[in-house]
């Protein structure tokens, strides 16, 4: 039996979306519904964006054919009367963006202009830069030009999280994914980002620092990351990169034969490289990094020490003092050290 998922939309916003959509058929007036739905719409979580356009799209009946229209000519045109709908309620140009007809999103993107309130606002103009209708992503891609620099860092942050571990699976955008990394490039928002991914206690934080890393605006927290980040991952990754100097990420598989004629063949992970310069100590990390309480941490920096021996007169004590160590990855190349 396929367990049922819990909806995203809480009991209180899906009433008032269910009174929207009704007035928009009866042509009554929504001003009230409107003014309450905003402030729930706006709390929800930046990470259930994918979920809660489903669930706005089904409770407000933002289908491209509604059922009814109150007008004559909107039965006749339905696009531009619901588009004079927009005109006449400001705030419904929040809701139309996830509307299923690529006209009315596209309306409604060209009306926004100001700074974006909270997180999930911010996410759901981003959203539709990768959205299926080119026109639509130009649309968004003028909108987030005009309300993305006017709006406040921290909210920017809060959104770049789940941001960061979906858009490197978008396919649909071109040149509009310029427009967010900019954004995200930005000083204030980079060092906000560094503070959650530091402070965070859940998710795939590494993997966030990870897409992160393609650009150079987080390289100024590593060092922080290596050293204060909450999650193991996230410092194993910082310290890792640091000692690099490099940032690596997956950009796709490719087969290797290992034995042809009986048709062997392993997968193998393609990444891409960017250089990473900072003028910290290599050893005083890689020794900081050897006192961490985490294996995962540990094991990334006695892994540096057997990549660059001759950085590490004191290799070997190094090894000594890990030879009993409670993680077996860390035993293990400390043994390494230890060979003649």
């Amino acid at each position: 039996m396929t367990k049922r998922k819990s909806p995203v939309l809480p009991v209180e916003l899906v009433n008032c979306l269910q009174r929207i959509g009704s007035g928009l058929r009866t042509g009554t007036d929504i001003s009230r519904e409107l003014d309450d739905a905003l402030p729930l719409l706006w709390a929800l979580p930046p990470g259930s964006i994918a979920k809660a356009e489903h669930e706005i799209v089904d409770a407000c009946e933002l289908h491209r054919y509604p059922r009814y229209y109150p007008t004559l000519p909107g039965a006749l045109s339905p696009t531009a009367s619901m588009a004079d709908i927009l005109d006449r309620h400001d705030g419904l140009k929040y809701l139309y963006i996830f509307h299923r007809d690529g006209k009315l999103r596209q309306a409604a993107l060209n009306r926004i202009s100001n700074s974006l309130p909270t997180p999930f606002a911010f996410i759901s103009i981003a959203w539709r830069l990768n959205d299926w209708v080119p026109q639509v992503r130009k649309a968004a891609a003028y909108c987030a030009d005009r309300s993305f620099p006017a709006t406040d860092a921290d909210i920017i942050a809060e959104a770049a999280i789940p941001l960061l571990s979906r858009k490197s699976s978008w396919t649909r955008w071109g040149a509009e994914h310029e427009i967010l990394d900019a954004c995200l490039a930005r000083r204030d928002v980079a060092q906000k980002v560094g503070l959650i991914l530091a402070q965070g206690m859940t998710g795939p934080l590494a993997s966030v620092l990870r897409e992160a890393l393609k650009k150079p605006s987080l390289d100024p927290c590593l060092a922080l990351l290596s050293s204060e980040a909450v999650q193991p991952a996230v410092r194993a990754l910082a310290l890792q990169t640091l000692l690099n100097r490099k940032a690596s990420w997956v950009v796709g598989y490719e087969w290797q034969w290992v034995e042809k004629p009986l048709g062997i063949r392993r997968k193998k992970t393609l990444f891409e490289h960017r250089n990473v310069s900072h003028t910290l100590s290599v050893t005083g990390l890689v020794k900081a990094g050897l006192k961490d309480r985490s294996g995962v941490v540990r094991k990334a920096a006695i892994s540096a020490v057997i990549e660059n021996p001759e950085m590490f007169p004191d290799a070997r004590e190094l090894a000594l003092r890990h030879v009993d160590d409670r993680s077996r990855p860390v035993r293990e190349r400390a043994q390494f050290l230890l060979k003649p």
